[in-house]
């Protein structure tokens, strides 16, 4: 009897302290997000340089599009990496939108809220999550290609 009650006691030790080291450690990670995120910190915007995209069409240039964007962010430290990535972000931008621009269906350029979701989480995804909050296409100005 002593033996069997032993053992439930270590076994209940042991998940206490598993759950003790467990939580710790999502608290850790949640406040550096918290604090990364700046839940204090003022809503911020970046605009960024003009994105000329090619649209091909039946295996031939059909148009030009530029597009002028503006991204959310944070002040403080996602206000920083944002500007410090400026270059790399708007080569994932580049690549993002001329590989949906080769795509026919819902989710491709022309699909405004399926192109600014997909941006968003590659910048999270390239940065760090939170750095980049919503991006606002405010202009598009499309040129056919002249044959």
């Amino acid at each position: 009897m002593r033996g069997g009650l032993r053992m439930i006691l270590s076994f209940l030790m042991l998940i206490c302290i598993g759950g003790g080291i467990a939580g710790g450690f999502y608290l850790i990670r949640y406040l550096e997000k918290q604090q990364f995120e700046g839940e204090a910190g003022k809503q911020m915007f970046v605009e960024m340089e003009d994105i000329t995209i090619s649209i091909i069409r039946n295996n031939a240039p059909a148009e030009m599009r530029t597009y002028k964007l503006t991204l959310e962010t944070r002040d403080g430290a996602p206000l920083k990496i944002v500007l410090q990535s400026r270059p790399r972000l708007i080569d994932l931008y580049i690549n993002t939108m001329s590989a949906l621009a080769t795509r026919a269906g819902p989710e491709n350029i022309d699909n405004t809220d399926y192109l600014r979701e997909m941006m968003v989480r590659k910048s999270n995804e390239l940065l760090r999550e939170g750095a980049v909050r919503d991006i606002f296409i405010r202009n598009l100005v499309v040129r056919p290609v002249e044959s």
